[in-house]
């Protein structure tokens, strides 16, 4: 509905999201960038203009292999990390697309089940592990 399409590359050597013009299949804009890779994208919003996605890496001083939950803006340079803990998070998003739940946990130790609200990453209600 936006003309638009959102396509994961490694064209500067690690995966990434890109945004393209469907008329003319020109590049708009990079979306998501730094030394790490997009793991899933979770949800597109094109209303609110932003992508949900998990990635690796884009945390400095963090096990690169730990996924973080994240939102990103299709139209701007802005990233948002949405899951802060140092652990690795196993997200679902919620079939309405609201909420998102997430299973952080580390090798040493599991940590606990957070419901996330998808759009600030706020924690509604955490579970212990």
């Amino acid at each position: 509905e936006t003309g638009e399409v959102l396509w994961f590359s490694e064209r500067d050597d690690y995966g990434h999201l890109y945004l393209y013009d469907l008329a003319g299949g020109r590049l708009k804009r990079q979306v998501t960038r730094g030394p790490g890779d997009v793991a899933e994208v979770l949800a597109v919003d094109p209303r609110g203009r932003t992508v949900l996605f998990t990635a690796v890496g884009l945390e400095r001083g963090r096990d690169p292999y730990f996924r973080h939950l994240y939102r990103a803006s299709l139209d701007r340079d802005r990233l948002t990390l949405l899951s802060p803990e140092d652990a690795d998070h196993d997200v679902r998003l919620s079939p309405d697309g609201r909420y998102v739940l997430d299973g952080a946990s580390r090798p040493e130790a599991p940590g606990p089940t957070v419901v996330r609200d998808a759009a600030t990453g706020r924690a509604v209600q955490t579970f212990a592990a």
